[in-house]
């Protein structure tokens, strides 16, 4: 049993001392060690006092016969009984009321002996079926409800059992000299309470007890203070095998002599507490294995020597990792965790991190994810094969996971031993499931996977090249560059349609600055444009563009446009004369045309180009209806076309003809026919001569044909088949011909019918083989043995067999072996001396000889296939070889003809009849060889016609092959006569074929010409039929084609076409020389207006040269321009401002405003549009998923993204379940005779079917434990089961996973953490503390006693914190619908979390809600009024809304207590209240009603918060303290009970935000209160920045204008913390609310870190909120490439939602409710709890310092110094222990409780007292 610590160890040392490394490691465990021993008067497992509300006791119960029940009963139970209600008549007047007579007297007249001391006898006594109280019904009641309060809060918050059914109690003195009696607990059986049915007499419950089927508790703290004080060793209790009044007579016997030492058989129900004994044993040092270096395992472990020293045990890889960085977790390593639930990022890092095998420290804020990024570690640790303990004191921590898990399909993987799981046949029945089961792989996951791996890269890949700075200089993301061009388009108006395809080839190189200086160029540019008004002809000065004019330019330019004046009227009349000559209208000639002119008309002189042309067919071929001469020019060409057909008919006939004069119309058709016909020959080619000779040839082998066809029937006949002439037939008759051909005529006696089967050339063949091996390994033997004395078989076997044993020297000397050897010398011919493997080898050769060519010999096989031939070794193989091979062959060629044995039997066949068919052979041959040859002769030679081919496949015999020769040959015999008729043999045949076509078509040609009418128009006489001559017309023609290509004016082109051309010519000449002259005069004044600047004369005088109206507009240009001179400065100016633009490479949006196709206020944000378009199009080719980026396909792929990822979530737990299962190798273990000899598996096997296993857990651990984890990888537990049922150094695991670690103790931590190789702390630092509340269980008040020190806020969490790394922060919230649930929380504490916003204001559904009860009074640690409107809430809640979980929060035990008396009240009357607190049971989150110190882990939909503290009575005043929550540890506990709702908080305070006093020596929890309380009424957050804010992009400036002008009203960056909606649009008719949440894919886009955080999870947690279907989401490439029906698409998008109902009363926004008065605030509080008729019992430990009190208290720092005080209305005289109420001392105490810090802050300083002991008023 553990040690008193020694005396020099300071329990009290600061944590520091302990967890810096400054104390050895074992006086550090010690001091943690003398936290958990308390073997004073304190302890209640010492020091028992039986006290109302901590125990009920029984009496007339027997030890015996209750245990029995109990413990061996199976689940029988216990009823408890109350004292019988006393009829009316035996009530009793008391202070002047009727009540009922004291139970325990009324008790006696019922006949029930009041003695709680067991006596025997009694027929109750001996039943054990009931237990007998002296409580009324009423009392019991409330008792049993207070009983099993206590026993479920203890087991959800701590997992300890704590009520238990006690068996006697030893009384024994302390020692000397204190003369006091201390009573302890002996036989400890956990039990359960249970509430049963309803009383009708009594209208109470009933209750009962029953077994847990936990082990019966060890006194272990008895034990060790009996050891230590008295020397003496308790009696074990094995409740296996002894019953409590036999352990009764063990102690009886063994204290019988000790005076002062007394047993006392009572039976009690208690709570109890035994937990700080098992851990104490469980961190002692000794009671672990030493290691090699005779060291503890515990001291020497890795990870605890890191708490305690804060030395750094890890690589420095985790250096720089903070808490809020998080991993690029798509391209890490273990990106591929088996998630069994969703991790977003921080989660996710952290899991990394976990499973890299680092110590480290996961910090998760309130719903935040803690027990979901858990379960993912177990999940994926124990597919990795490791062992799991997760450990938490907190029952819904270890659930939460395990519900999780199992849902996954892991559950049976776990192993939980916590509260109401530690039943040994329970955790046995858990094990043998595990064990039967199978779990198979999920067949589809691994392509799953792949597909979600490709679009998880899609996804990244555009998400990281929209936001990566590329293809511009000003590094701006793509994303910001769309935005920004998108911005400047909207700015641009509708301009920027005319200027899409506008580019600024060098934007993606050019800076901000850069930008912004082009920008201005276009800025001053617009300015100076709109001073000269117009840039077009309505200009004076249009056409004219000076870069700069010196002083007096303007008048010299006047002068020069008043001298041209006269010089263009002088033009203008030339012109017109010239135009008169030619036909009138108008001749626009500009000077250039002039020149042309001139050139041109020197160039067509028509004397000297063309002097033979027809000039009278001029206007004929160029007439008006054909003026390009086109008609003309084709009736000419298709005239000389007629006359050359004429000519080469001629040639054609030559001299191809012997007689043409007599060819007649029918020649010209046989030509036809005869042409056709030799054409499917193909006999086009040759002579006529060849011709005939191939005829001749063709019917030749006609006729020797004919006669092979007879020889081959008469082979035929001979060989017996009938011949049909078919090629299938000479195939058989050859075949049979050859066979006999073949035939081995001199070896046909030695077949036989052994050759008739399969494979019997085989066996000849291995037959063969085998004999010459024989042979050769003969003739090799003969060269070294005597081969022709061989011995006997027996004898060489038996030689061998001698030899073989060794050739050892002592061989020698045994006759056996040298019989051997002489047996070897007899055959060998060498003589020679060998050693003995020689003769070995040399005898086992010759055995084996000798036993092969026995085998040889004696094989049936091979005298079968031999027959006659066989001859023993001398057998003929060769002939054998040779007969097989004919008789093979006839086999294969008779199958390949197609015949059977019928036709040819082989083995049967005459010589005779061989002979005869031979004799075919040579007519046979020759025959086929003459139908080959006459095949062959059409097929080559006639190769070329298809239908001969066609015809000679389709001869399939040779008859009709005979017929085919016939026919072909006499065809072309006729054809060959004919043409020899017509033209000479040496003729070719296609050219007599076309001479007489020719001849016959030259009538026709020649008639053709002289029908030929538009030819006789144009020549006029100069047609002569076909001998006419068309030269002078084609020159005329060719003249006509040279005018029109010089392109001269129409008028000069029409007079020179004319039959008088060479008249006309000549004029026309003259006048346009003229006119040049003019046009230099012109071109003088053009020169010098360009000395001043450019001059577009064109553009000064509004038409070109050749224009009509050109010189007009000259001269009315010269003449405005005159006159407007003053306008020329501020042209100039514009024209350089625009040049300089130019220059800039900015020409085109220059033009642009030119040209009108802009105005001048939109210029230069269409050039900022095109500027930024032009860096997006190049970045667009440079990457090809942004040109083919499509929102909708993006979309599908995030879509089908999510839904995959989702999937596979679900598949992972399968798979981590087959992964586990395949790693679970089961040690067998022993399995002996003895129970105690069985060891693993075979003791588990052993003990499966047992219906009551004689093993403990404990046992059961330490024996079988390696088995237990191999099927059952993780353990569940709270540290106290850890302590109690695992051994040290028995049970190790791979990780440690502990959870709520902020209240978990160092001490408590501590062997857990030696039992893993690797530990992982999961809590949150800024939630609550270690707390003493449980500790009251273990804790007796009393007198004189010192309290214990006060406890240290101090957790493991806060150790290793300071000490590991890397400390992982989980920032994603997703427990609060609405943000002002968290936002409290996360301004004052956590500064950042990721908080998602709701898209409805704080209502009555969701958010903080404030209910001030104006009337409340705290008075004696509760406040009534308060307490009965949270009841009716409560009721109303359940009635009215029970689709939403609700729990209550007290802050103090008693108000709780009230709160649920009250309620229990209000129950019976209210049926459908049960419906709902049992359906949120079944779902798992059963209605609650807690006190603050333990709801950490809980949440609900709805929290009730009562206030509880209020107004004292009779006072306008709260007392400023608030318990707890002004402690130092005060912040963390209102941080907990503010995070605990999912949807609203409804604040029920009796105290107003100035109630509570802040000034600078305020406590920190007092002040949050304070502010909490202001934060609840108004919703205003000091100093945080409100939701929405400005604009954080050029995409939300763009959109929201887009929003804007379509009537909707926006909010940009709609949030509070860590993530804000980039644009939400207010629901039109709830402003209040929001109607959709509008994202990009920019900056918060990206804000995701991984895949799953941007395009799942965060959109799943928005749309949980309540933006499901509301959620707009624009990709800036589409919406770049096409603005237009993006916003389409949007708008649409808005009114349809616009158009959805939605439920109003999310939009109804709160109020402050302020409950009026009900009852005078005057009326005392007890009064108002008796009116209500509920009792509330105040323990010791649950007292309240008031005015009137007394109380002791001592100063920290010296506990030995205790100071009594008490507290006075007004007296105050500290020397005589009495202080006022208003003394600030008196101020810290009032409201402390036994054990409290309060702190005094005066001129001082501050100091902190501990509060000891409380003396209420009314007991002084």
């Amino acid at each position: 049993m553990p040690t008193q610590p020694t005396d020099q160890v300071d329990a009290n040392a600061e944590d520091d001392d302990l967890f810096n490394g400054r104390l050895p490691i074992l006086q550090a465990l010690e001091k943690l060690r003398l936290r958990l021993l308390d073997l004073t008067r304190r302890n209640r497992l010492l020091n028992f006092k039986h006290s109302p509300g901590k125990c009920i006791q029984f009496v007339e119960a027997r030890p015996d016969s209750v245990f029995r029940r109990l413990v061996e009963g199976g689940d029988k139970k216990i009823v408890l009984l109350p004292v019988p209600e006393p009829p009316r008549a035996e009530w009793v007047i008391i202070a002047g009321r009727q009540t009922k007579p004291e139970a325990k007297e009324y008790a006696k007249k019922c006949g029930i002996n009041p003695s709680f001391e067991f006596t025997g006898g009694g027929e109750q006594a001996t039943s054990g079926v009931t237990l007998q109280t002296l409580y009324y019904a009423e009392d019991l009641e409330r008792y049993c409800r207070k009983l099993q309060r206590e026993m479920k809060s203890a087991l959800e918050e701590t997992g300890a059992h704590v009520l238990f059914l006690v068996f006697g109690f030893l009384e024994f003195p302390e020692p000397s000299p204190s003369d006091k009696i201390m009573t302890a607990p002996l036989i400890a059986v956990p039990v359960i309470i249970e509430k049963g049915d309803l009383n009708q007499e009594t209208r109470c419950y009933r209750y009962h007890l029953a077994y847990t089927g936990d082990e019966v508790a060890e006194n272990l703290s008895l034990k060790e203070k009996l050891r230590q004080d008295h020397g003496f060793d308790l009696p074990d209790f094995d409740d296996d095998v002894t019953e409590p009044e036999e352990y009764f007579r063990k102690i009886q016997q063994t204290i019988h002599d000790k005076d002062g030492w007394k047993l006392r058989q009572q039976t009690t129900l208690t709570l109890l507490s035994f937990t700080k004994m098992l851990l104490l044993r469980d961190i002692d040092p000794s009671k672990w294995p030493i290691d090699g270096a005779g060291q503890s395992e515990l001291t020497e472990h890795p990870i605890v020597r890191m708490v305690f020293e804060g030395v750094r045990h890890q690589d420095g890889s985790d250096a720089g990792l903070g808490r809020d960085d998080v991993y690029d977790v798509d391209e890490h390593p273990r990106a591929n965790i088996p998630l069994i639930y969703d991790a977003d990022s921080s989660q996710h890092s952290a899991l990394i991190d976990a499973l890299s095998g680092r110590n480290m420290v996961i910090e998760g804020p309130p719903g935040t994810g803690k027990s979901q990024t858990i379960t993912n570690l177990i999940a994926a640790a124990i597919a990795e094969g490791k062992t799991v303990l997760f450990l938490s004191e907190k029952m819904a921590a270890l659930e939460v996971v395990k519900k999780r898990l199992s849902l996954a399909g892991l559950g049976d993987f776990c192993l939980e031993l916590h509260s109401n799981k530690t039943q040994k046949k329970q955790v046995l029945e858990a094990i043998e499931s595990r064990k039967k089961k199978r779990f198979p792989l999920p067949q589809a996951l691994r392509s799953q996977l792949n597909a979600l791996e490709e679009k998880r890269q899609t996804l990244k890949a555009y998400a990281d090249l929209i936001n990566s700075v590329v293809g511009n200089a000003q590094g701006l993301t793509m994303y910001s560059v769309l935005w920004k061009a998108e911005r400047y388009r909207q700015g641009s108006g509708n301009a920027w349609r005319t200027a899409l395809e506008l580019i600024v080839p060098t934007a993606y190189e050019l800076t901000d600055v850069e930008f912004q200086s082009l920008r201005n160029t276009l800025v001053y540019a617009c300015q100076q444009y709109r001073n000269i008004g117009t840039f077009s002809a309505d200009h004076p000065f249009w056409g004219f563009s000076p870069t700069e004019l010196m002083p007096g330019a303007e008048l010299r330019i006047e002068q020069l446009m008043r001298n041209a004046l006269p010089q263009c009227e002088d033009l203008q009349k030339l012109v017109d004369e010239a135009a008169a000559f030619i036909g009138g209208g108008v001749l626009n000639l500009s000077p250039e045309k002039s020149a042309e002119v001139v050139a041109a008309l020197g160039s067509i002189t028509p004397a000297e180009v063309y002097p033979e042309m027809s000039r009278a067919a001029l206007p004929k071929l160029f007439s008006p209806a054909d003026p390009s001469a086109e008609v003309a020019e084709t009736a000419i060409r298709l005239f000389d076309d007629k006359l050359q057909r004429i000519r080469n008919l001629r040639n054609d006939v030559g001299e191809r003809l012997n007689r043409p004069e007599t060819l007649v119309k029918v020649d010209e058709a046989a030509a036809q026919a005869l042409g056709r016909s030799l054409s499917e020959l193909g006999l086009t080619g040759g002579t006529c001569d060849s011709v005939k000779a191939l005829g001749d040839e063709v019917l030749r082998a006609s006729a020797a044909a004919r006669h092979a066809l007879a020889t081959l029937e008469e082979c035929g006949r001979i060989v017996g088949v009938a011949f049909d002439g078919s090629e299938v037939q000479i195939k058989k008759i050859a075949a049979l011909v050859d066979i006999a051909m073949l035939a081995p005529r001199d070896l046909l006696q030695y077949r036989h019918e052994g050759l008739k089967k399969p494979n019997v050339g085989t066996v000849i063949e291995k037959a063969h083989e085998a004999l010459q091996r024989i042979k050769r390994n003969r003739e090799t033997l003969s060269e070294v043995l005597y081969l022709d004395m061989i011995p006997s078989e027996s004898e060489l076997t038996e030689a061998i067999l001698v030899l073989r044993e060794g050739d050892a020297w002592h061989r020698l000397f045994q006759s056996r072996w040298r019989q051997a050897c002489r047996l070897h010398r007899t055959l060998d011919k060498t003589k020679a001396k060998v050693p003995a493997a020689r003769r070995l080898k040399d005898l086992e050769g010759l055995l084996t000889l000798l036993k092969v060519t026995a085998i040889w010999h004696a094989n049936p096989a091979y005298k079968d296939a031999l027959g006659a031939l066989y001859q023993g070794e001398d057998s003929s193989f060769e002939n054998a070889t040779k007969l097989m091979s004919w008789i093979t062959t006839t086999q294969r060629k008779l199958v390949e003809a197609g015949l059977d044995e019928t036709a040819f039997n082989a083995l049967e066949i005459k010589e005779a009849r061989l002979i005869e068919m031979a004799s075919c052979s040579p007519r046979l041959h020759e025959s086929i060889a003459v139908l080959t040859k006459g095949k062959a002769l059409l097929q080559d030679r006639l190769s070329a016609s298809r239908a001969v081919q066609e015809n000679i496949g389709e001869a399939t015999n040779g008859p009709m092959l005979t017929a085919r020769l016939n026919e072909i040959g006499a065809r072309i015999d006729a054809a060959a006569d004919k043409l020899l008729v017509w033209s000479p043999g040496h003729v070719s045949v296609a050219e007599s074929l076309q001479a007489v076509a020719s001849y016959m078509a030259l009538p026709e040609a020649v008639q053709s010409v002289d029908d030929d009418v538009a030819i006789k128009m144009l020549l006029g006489d100069e047609f002569c039929s076909s001998e006419t001559n068309t030269g002078p017309v084609r020159d005329a023609l060719a003249f006509g084609r040279m005018v029109l290509s010089l392109k001269l004016p129409s008028e000069i082109t029409h007079a020179l076409l004319s039959d008088g051309v060479d008249t006309n010519f000549k004029n026309i000449t003259g006048y346009i020389k003229a006119i040049q002259v003019g046009w230099k005069s012109i071109d003088g004044f053009a020169t010098e207006m360009a000395k001043y600047g450019q001059f577009d004369l064109e553009r000064w005088a509004g038409a070109k040269p050749v224009e009509t109206g050109f010189l007009a507009g000259l001269i009315r240009r010269n003449t405005q321009a005159t006159a407007s001179t003053e306008e020329l400065i501020s042209w100039v100016q514009y024209l350089q401002q625009a040049e300089r633009a130019r220059e800039r490479g900015l020409g085109d949006f220059i033009s642009l405003l030119e040209s009108g196709s802009i105005g001048s206020e939109h210029l230069p944000n269409l050039f900022g549009y095109r500027f930024y378009g032009s860096i997006a199009s190049h970045v667009f080719r440079d990457y090809q998923p942004l040109r083919q980026f499509s929102g909708a396909i993006h979309k599908i792929i995030r879509e089908e993204f999510a839904s995959l990822d989702r999937e596979i979530i679900k598949l992972r737990g399968q798979e981590c379940a087959h992964k586990a299962e395949q790693k679970c190798v089961p040690p067998q273990g022993t399995n002996g005779v003895r129970l105690d000899d069985k060891t693993e598996l075979s003791l588990l096997t052993y003990l499966f079917p047992q219906p009551r296993p004689k093993v403990s857990i404990r046992k059961m651990m330490r024996r079988a434990g390696c088995a237990i984890q191999a099927y059952k990888p993780c353990f569940m537990m709270g540290p106290h089961a850890l302590a109690q049922f695992i051994e040290p150094g028995t049970v190790k695991f791979d990780i440690v996973v502990m959870d709520e670690a902020s209240q978990l103790r160092p001490e408590v931590a501590i062997g857990a953490i030696a039992r893993g190789a690797q530990l992982i702390v999961v809590g949150d630092p800024k939630q609550l503390p270690p707390t003493s509340f449980f500790d009251r269980l273990s804790v007796t008040a009393e007198d004189g006693e010192d309290d214990a020190a006060a406890l240290t806020s101090q957790s493991i969490l806060d150790v290793c914190i300071g000490h590991f790394r890397p400390v992982r922060t989980l920032r994603w919230h997703y427990r609060s619908k609405h943000e002002s649930l968290i936002a409290f929380s996360n301004h004052h504490f956590y500064k950042n979390l990721i908080i998602f916003p709701s898209p409805y204001p704080k209502t009555t559904r969701l958010g903080v809600r404030y209910r001030y009860i104006s009337n409340g009074i705290y008075q004696d640690q509760v406040n009534v009024v308060e307490a009965k409107h949270v009841t009716d809430a409560v009721i109303d809640h359940m009635l009215n809304h029970p689709d939403t979980s609700l729990g209550v929060v007290t802050l103090n035990l008693k108000q709780r207590d009230l709160i649920l008396e009250l309620l229990e009240r209000r129950y019976s009357n209210l049926p459908k209240t049960e419906e709902y607190r049992n359906r949120w049971k079944r779902e798992g989150m059963e209605f609650i009603v807690k006190n603050l110190e333990n709801i950490q882990g809980d949440e609900r939909d709805v929290i009730f918060i009562s206030a509880t503290f209020g107004k004292a009575p009779g006072t306008n005043v709260v007392r400023q303290n608030f318990g707890p929550i002004s402690g130092s540890a005060g912040w963390r506990r209102l941080n907990v009970l503010f995070t605990r709702a999912r949807n609203a908080i409804h604040v029920f305070t009796s105290m107003s935000p100035e109630d509570v006093i802040v000034g600078p020596t305020t406590p920190q929890g007092t002040k949050i209160l304070h502010d909490y309380l202001e934060f609840a009424r108004s919703g205003v957050l000091v100093d945080i920045t409100p939701t929405g804010g400005e604009a954080d992009s050029d995409f939300e400036v763009a959109v929201a204008d887009v929003l804007r002008s379509n009537g909707f009203e926006v909010e940009l960056q709609l949030g509070v913390a860590g993530f804000r909606i980039d644009i939400a649009v207010k629901h039109p008719p709830h402003i209040s609310g929001y109607l959709a949440a509008i994202e990009c894919d920019g900056a918060t886009y990206h804000s995701g870190v991984s895949v799953r955080d941007r395009d799942r999870i965060r959109q799943e947690i928005l749309e949980s909120l309540g933006w499901k279907n509301r959620i707009w989401r624009i990709w800036s490439t589409d919406w770049f490439k096409d603005p237009g029906r993006e916003t389409a698409k949007l708008i649409a998008f808005l009114k349809e939602l616009k158009s959805t109902p939605l439920d109003g009363a999310y939009f109804v926004q709160q109020e402050e409710i302020v409950i009026p008065p009900t009852e005078p605030s005057a009326q005392a509080t007890q009064l108002t709890l008796e009116r209500l008729g509920v009792k509330l019992e105040t323990e010791e430990d649950e007292l309240e310092i008031e005015v009137g009190d007394k109380c002791s208290y001592y100063q920290a720092a010296s506990p030995e110094w205790v100071t009594i005080v008490t507290i006075t209305t007004g007296q105050n005289n500290p020397n005589a222990g009495l202080i006022s109420e208003k003394h600030p001392l008196a101020q810290a105490l009032l409201g402390a409780h036994i054990g409290d810090k309060v702190i005094l802050t005066d001129e001082k300083g501050q100091r902190t007292y501990i509060v000891k002991k409380i003396v209420k008023a009314n007991e002084t």
